[in-house]
């Protein structure tokens, strides 16, 4: 339709749907993204993050990033994301997976599901099952 016909249906009080962008990223509100080694991506609710102490998350975060890389500086935190296609593993903590494949197409990665980082720190068998999929994923990536 062009946009002269359209223009004068919106002046008479019609409505029209927008179409849904092809890639819808994230905002910083949302998700916070980290990275580790380019092929491992972690996502952790951003509202949960604000209650936790920085300290304790980012030796948290160290200790993820260790299995991956020895490098403290592998670790990069990204304000958006376009696209998981560069990842080979995305770990999502407090993050459900239908958020995830409801606004990327994922293909060739492995999506790890956890509880928030909360729970996580204080229940150690949620811990334990960190760590065994962690070690598992690691020698694969």
């Amino acid at each position: 339709m062009d946009t002269y016909k359209l223009n004068s249906l919106k002046k008479l009080g019609f409505t029209f749907w927008q179409e849904r962008k092809a890639n819808k990223s994230f905002s910083e509100e949302d998700v916070t993204f980290y990275k580790c080694k380019n092929e491992v991506l972690f996502c952790f609710s951003t509202g949960e993050l604000k209650a936790k102490n920085d300290i304790d998350f980012d030796k948290f975060l160290i200790s993820l990033c260790l299995p991956f890389s020895s490098f403290q500086r592998d670790r990069v935190e990204l304000k958006e994301i376009e696209s998981l296609e560069n990842f080979r593993l995305v770990l999502l903590f407090g993050v459900t997976k239908k958020t995830l494949l409801n606004d990327f197409r994922i293909k060739d990665c492995t999506l790890l599901e956890f509880e928030g980082i909360a729970n996580l720190l204080n229940n150690p068998d949620l811990k334990q099952s960190l760590w065994l999929d962690i070690k598992e994923y690691s020698s694969f990536i």
